[in-house]
């Protein structure tokens, strides 16, 4: 996406009225984003009404994207766990994200994922989704259920995968999306 500066001050003169820039992702304050600062690939942090979003031409058509329409998508990558992100795609991907090893959880994914996989690996929890990185985040509701354990008759749940973690012995984990609203 591209946008264009319509008011440069604050900004130490980082920006330049009325250039165009390239809007890399929203970040977790729905008043920013982040875009190209220079052209030597430096990105920083700007209030989004310091700019003007360009339609983008899609086939013979303009989709017009309206500034509070772009939403908040948090960066879920941790290098500590995962090392340096080597790509920052735009539109649908998959991505991987760390689940919490925990019987009830709540996680933070693009609006609409379709969560394809879920796998142990290293003694975390993970799950591949399909996702629209110009989506913003959505709170999604989980459980983990061992073999053997009640499950309530009030649960309405969508089984998602099963993980196994080893503690004394292996436990499996059957993890179910909590899709009652």
């Amino acid at each position: 996406m591209k946008a264009r500066c319509l008011d440069n001050v604050g900004t130490g003169g980082s920006l330049i009225e009325g250039k165009v820039y390239t809007v890399h992702q929203s970040t977790p304050n729905p008043e920013m984003f982040i875009v190209d600062a220079d052209e030597h690939g430096r990105i920083d942090e700007y209030f989004k009404h310091r700019f003007e979003v360009i339609p983008e031409i899609v086939g013979k058509r303009a989709d017009l994207i309206v500034m509070d329409d772009i939403g908040v998508q948090a960066d879920q990558w941790d290098t500590s766990t995962r090392g340096p992100k080597m790509a920052n795609p735009t539109g649908k991907a998959i991505f991987k994200y760390q689940m919490p090893v925990l019987e009830q959880f709540e996680m933070k994914l693009p609006q609409g994922a379709l969560i394809i996989r879920m796998e142990d690996q290293g003694g975390m929890f993970w799950l591949w989704a399909v996702v629209d990185t110009r989506a913003p985040d959505e709170t999604r509701k989980f459980r983990a259920f061992k073999t053997g354990a009640p499950i309530p008759d009030s649960f309405d749940g969508k089984y998602i995968g099963f993980c196994k973690i080893h503690v004394q012995q292996e436990l499996g984990l059957y993890i179910f999306e909590d899709v009652a609203r």
